[in-house]
């Protein structure tokens, strides 16, 4: 949950710093340069996502040598994947035009041209670092990898915010997340080889076999972070194509502000990955049901109460927020209090259904769905503005929060079923507070 909460903090801390500093349209710029890494992360095809479900459900079976055959075949995959991203990265540094580069807000493109490289360095290491957590995670060490997250994450932003405050620009920032990445990745490989578990990152023991083994889940897997980057970045882009830059930090605040709700939620599901998948393999239906009732029980009180935050008190919050530096119309806010609703609730589930590699059941509709909010926010940006991107937004997250929540009552708990199990956690949780307060 410490990673979760941290990275929340460091969103909200970040818009106001770079706002004040570097100004709302080389922000804007930035906003738009820092898609980058969330795309590139696709290049390894979903195959560390998958590997890490795999090696998580064969050690849950005692198949260690076979999960460490699992995790080098990955890490083959990854390396190939790192070395294409750098190729890319060095010839669109070389031949992308300055104007197109710079998004027509008279940016240097010298400083873009190294920003876009060091954010592709930035990019391979995430996914490296993605086979370092998998070993904590299979090994059910998930507070231990989570705990390397945080400082990671905090010691690449406090870096970014150093040089910004500083007075320097982009190319600074890029390699100062890049250099932060880099000590972090390196401190998880030396915790992960002091654990002893018999598993690192490694090329010797993968094969093909597993690799085609892998093909298909981690192509679903891949889908998950093609459709959330069309829908979170590629909406930025194509807001700031439509409408120009000016206009991308009034959504992408208001977004990042909804995105609090979604991380508490996450912060439930995202440590039940490990223990859901291993239930799972067991056959252990009774534990199936109680984790997937908890999950879209928190998420659910959790998302309400945050929308309903949002929609009455949202642009107030982020003017203030922001000091005063960006302004979100109330309209927008209600369509961002919606995605925040529907969103809260479908992503946390969606994890579970990534824990048991059953992420082909929504993952191809959030691409198509995301891919057709992008074309709606360049074809209409231009006359509606943040309304545009939001209202797109708020229309793929209803969508996929009817189809996760169908998968779900199908395979892991009828209507009836799974409204015992939810009233029996929620006396379970009265019993609980009253031992609390008695004992206070």
């Amino acid at each position: 949950m410490l990673d979760r909460v941290v990275g929340m903090g460091l969103q909200l801390a970040l818009v106001p710093i770079l706002a004040a500093h570097w100004g709302l349209e080389l922000y804007g710029v930035w906003a738009m340069l820092a898609t980058l890494p969330a795309i590139l992360l696709l290049s390894d095809l979903g195959f560390a996502t998958a590997a890490t479900v795999r090696m998580t459900m064969q050690i849950a079976r005692d198949e260690r040598e076979a999960a460490r055959v699992t995790l080098h075949s990955a890490s083959q995959v990854v390396l190939v994947a790192g070395l294409a991203i750098m190729a890319l990265a060095g010839a669109a540094a070389l031949l992308v035009p300055d104007l197109a580069l710079s998004f027509r807000s008279g940016a240097d493109p010298s400083h873009l041209r190294t920003a876009l490289v060091c954010l592709a360095a930035y990019a391979v290491l995430i996914i490296g670092n993605g086979l370092v957590l998998a070993v904590f995670r299979s090994n059910e060490r998930f507070a231990l990898g989570s705990l390397l997250s945080t400082f990671t994450l905090l010691l690449e932003n406090g870096l970014l915010v150093i040089v910004v405050v500083l007075g320097d620009g982009i190319a600074a920032g890029a390699m100062a997340l890049l250099v932060g990445r880099g000590m972090g990745t390196a401190i998880g490989l030396i915790v992960a080889a002091r654990l002893r578990t018999g598993m690192l990152p490694g090329l010797r023991r993968g094969n093909r076999a597993v690799r085609s083994e892998l093909i298909g889940p981690a192509l679903a897997a891949m889908a998950i972070p093609m459709g959330l980057t069309l829908l979170l970045q590629g909406q930025v882009v194509a807001l700031g194509a439509a409408a120009g830059a000016a206009a991308v930090p009034a959504f992408v605040a208001a977004r990042t502000l909804s995105r609090i709700g979604l991380q508490l939620s996450q912060a439930l599901a995202h440590p039940l990955i490990p223990e859901f998948g291993a239930a799972s393999a067991r056959g252990n239906q009774r534990g199936v049901l109680r984790m997937f009732a908890l999950v879209l029980t928190v998420a659910t009180l959790i998302a309400v109460g945050f929308a309903l935050l949002l929609a009455i008190a949202g642009p107030w919050i982020v003017h203030t927020w922001s000091a005063g530096h960006i302004t979100v119309p109330r309209e927008t806010m209600w369509a961002i209090a919606l995605s925040a609703l529907c969103g809260g609730i479908w992503n946390p589930v969606s994890n579970l259904m990534l824990a048991i590699n059953r992420q082909a059941s929504f993952a191809p509709a959030l691409v198509a769905l995301a891919a057709l909010a992008v074309l709606v926010t360049l074809a209409l940006g231009h006359w509606l503005g943040t309304m545009a991107a939001a209202l797109s937004m708020a229309a793929v997250d209803l969508v996929m929060l009817i189809i996760v929540l169908r998968f779900g009552l199908y395979h892991w708990a009828r209507p009836p079923d799974l409204y015992r199990t939810v009233m029996a956690l929620a006396g379970e949780a009265r019993s609980e507070a009253g031992r609390f307060l008695r004992r206070g």
